[in-house]
C-alpha cells in the first residue's frame, strides 16, 4: 500500500510538472505568435510606405517627363522662330543691299 502511495504521489507530481510545461509552452506560442503578428503589422507598414513612397516618386517623374516634353517642345519653336527671323532678317539685308 505504502509504494502504491508513493507511486501515485510520484504520477501526481508528474503530472503537475507536464501541466507545467504544457502552460509553459502555450504561454511561449502565444509570445511567438504575437511578436510574428507584430513583425507583419510592421513589415505590412513597410511595404505600404515603400509602396506610396513609389507612387510619389513615380508621379514626380512622369510630372518632370511632362514638363521635359513641354520645354523640348518649345524649345523647338523657338528655333523655328530663330530661322524665320534670320531669314527676314536676310531677306531684309538682301533687300537693303540691293537697294543701294
Amino acid at each position: 500500500m505504502a509504494e502504491l502511495t508513493a507511486t501515485q504521489a510520484s504520477s501526481s507530481k508528474e503530472i503537475a510538472y507536464l501541466k507545467q510545461e504544457v502552460e509553459n509552452y502555450s504561454a511561449r506560442v502565444l509570445e511567438l505568435e504575437k511578436a510574428n503578428e507584430i513583425e507583419l503589422e510592421k513589415s505590412t507598414a513597410a511595404k505600404s510606405r515603400e509602396s506610396h513612397v513609389i507612387s510619389e516618386k513615380l508621379k514626380e517623374k512622369e510630372l518632370h517627363d511632362k514638363e521635359l516634353e513641354r520645354l523640348r517642345k518649345e524649345k523647338k519653336e523657338l528655333e523655328k522662330t530663330i530661322d524665320d527671323l534670320n531669314e527676314v532678317c536676310l531677306a531684309n539685308s538682301i533687300l537693303s543691299n540691293s537697294s543701294w
